[in-house]
């Protein structure tokens, strides 16, 4: 992956650059959601990008959405709460839910609305995962409010649910990680262990099947506490 990362900086695309910080850059806020939409033929990608005056606006695409036949949709994967200093050039993440046929959600195809993408172990299909870029210089991704910061589309799965599902955003199966990269290829990872469910968005299909609008919520990371004697014994 990282000879690849690296090729794709040298072009002049933003990337998820390798670094070791947990939070290395302004984006260590940001999510990666789902949001569900009804299907068009125009301003697909750019609708997305209408951004909602408060977090909350993106419940109404989140839970209890219908199945098929009533509807195929439009499910968009976005980040929310980015930095709008820094930008958004870069995310990457995986996919799950059923993937069995004609069972809960089953997804035909996924559209790019960024410049790149490096997909991997059988995306769009459950469990694949994608590293998605922006060019840097020419479509850094600073869009959105005060409240609810930067806004990125990255793309869209068109699919239907065919049973009551819900469709999730995970860790990046390559690696483990879900990660958001600012304008000057530094990324934060938006992810920590056991808080995927929470911080990673989620959509539901079906009657009661709740999803998950993770803008706004806060990751908190865990501190080790120490004080001065243990200090002390280290240098003692």
């Amino acid at each position: 992956m990282s000879r690849i990362l690296r090729s794709v900086v040298l072009a002049g695309v933003a990337s998820l650059a390798l670094t070791t910080g947990a939070h290395a850059a302004g984006n260590a806020s940001a999510k990666i959601m789902l949001h569900s939409l009804t299907p068009t033929t125009k301003n697909v990608c750019n609708r997305a990008a209408n951004v909602q005056a408060t977090c909350a606006g993106y419940d109404a695409g989140v839970s209890n959405q219908t199945l098929y036949p009533t509807n195929y949709h439009f499910v968009y994967l976005l980040v929310i709460n980015g930095s709008q200093t820094e930008g958004i050039a870069g995310v990457q993440c995986g996919i799950d839910y059923n993937g069995a046929a004609l069972q809960g959600v089953d997804v035909d195809l996924f559209f790019l609305c960024a410049t790149l993408q490096f997909s991997s172990t059988g995306w769009p299909q459950d469990g694949g995962g994608n590293l998605i870029t922006w060019d840097a210089t020419t479509a850094c991704q600073v869009g959105g409010n005060a409240t609810v910061g930067a806004v990125a589309v990255a793309g869209y799965f068109y699919m239907g649910a065919y049973t009551p599902d819900v469709m999730r955003v995970t860790p990046r199966p390559v690696d483990g990680t879900a990660k958001v990269a600012n304008c000057g290829s530094v990324e934060d990872i938006v992810f920590a262990g056991d808080d995927a469910h929470t911080f990673l968005g989620a959509v539901g299909f079906g009657p009661g099947m709740q999803g998950i609008n993770p803008c706004g919520r806060e990751l908190v990371l865990p501190v080790e506490t120490t004080s001065w004697s243990a200090v002390k014994t280290l240098i003692d």
